[in-house]
């Protein structure tokens, strides 16, 4: 069940539209928060995706379920600091062993410092594991599961970036996904876009779109520095190369800015390299409603 760990470890950045000046007739994308505000939500994440090796191809599937809540701890000036709790209630799959242990449906608290553009963002877990104690094997998966998605986990890293410039409907601005050895070696970009307003639910929102394709080639060999024995001998039997492919959708309340829906897909394909024959391909997607 590392896998769901790892993709429950999807810190969730508020963010949206508020009202700027009408010089330009545009809007700013920030955040209006007020301190002890909670937000609830309820999310969905599922994934499909196929894995082709030496040994053969094996399909699968898996939806998990849950909630989610954000609340403001303390402001200061520009300054905001969040507690993130994630609960997972359930989780059905192609696997039998694919269910919710007790220790997994426990809460996952998380910090959060960020600001109301979400240009910083850094998060740590509140309750963490003593590594020392956690089987190399585990570890080991840990190290696969980033590299088969990038270590790029819906909403975290790419939809906490808006310019402090107004932009207008139909507008674009850059979405840097920054370099890693699970992904690449250089800073690429996605494409940011307003799109307009728009009514969900009877709610008033601003609708933006964040999407394009990054290339993933992981730096291997620093990787296999990160694993154990059997876990290098995963990377020389699975060495892969490929693209992802993103698309997010949110729906940010025009009154504050909070969300009022959000959904994210990942696409990933992954080729052999040099004397692999591994393949992996992977639909991962991810949605939050809002509940208050």
């Amino acid at each position: 069940m590392a896998m769901m760990r790892s993709l429950l470890q999807v810190l969730f950045a508020s963010v949206a539209v508020g009202f700027l000046g009408a010089s330009r007739g545009g809007l700013e994308l920030s955040r209006t928060y007020a301190k002890g505000e909670i937000t609830h939500y309820e999310y969905v994440e599922a994934v499909k995706g196929r894995d082709n090796s030496r040994s053969g191809t094996e399909e699968y599937k898996w939806s998990m379920k849950g909630v989610r809540s954000l609340e403001v701890k303390a402001i200061d000036g520009d300054a905001v600091e969040l507690e993130d709790i994630i609960t997972a209630q359930s989780m059905e799959g192609s696997d039998p062993d694919d269910k919710l242990s007790e220790e997994e449906k426990e809460p996952q608290k998380y910090e959060v410092k960020t600001d109301r553009w979400h240009s910083k963002h850094v998060s740590r877990e509140l309750e963490t594991d003593d590594r020392s104690m956690i089987e190399q094997d585990d570890l080991d998966l840990e190290v696969i599961e980033k590299i088969q998605y990038a270590d790029l986990y819906p909403v975290d890293e790419i939809f906490t970036q808006f310019p402090k410039e107004a932009v207008a409907p139909g507008e674009t601005w850059k979405v840097k996904v920054e370099a890693s050895k699970f992904r690449a070696r250089a800073d690429q970009e996605l494409t940011g876009t307003l799109v307009g307003a728009e009514k969900l639910d009877g709610v008033s929102c601003n609708l933006i779109r964040i999407s394009g394709t990054i290339k993933v080639d992981p730096d291997y060999a620093e990787l296999a520095k990160d694993m154990g024995d059997g876990g290098k001998g995963w990377i020389e039997r699975n060495k892969a190369t490929g693209t992802l492919k993103i698309e997010i959708k949110a729906y940010l309340r025009a009154t504050d800015g909070s969300i009022q829906q959000i959904k994210v897909q990942h696409l990933m394909q992954l080729r052999p390299e040099g004397s692999s024959k591994a393949r992996y391909e992977s639909d991962h997607t991810y949605e939050l409603k809002r509940k208050n």
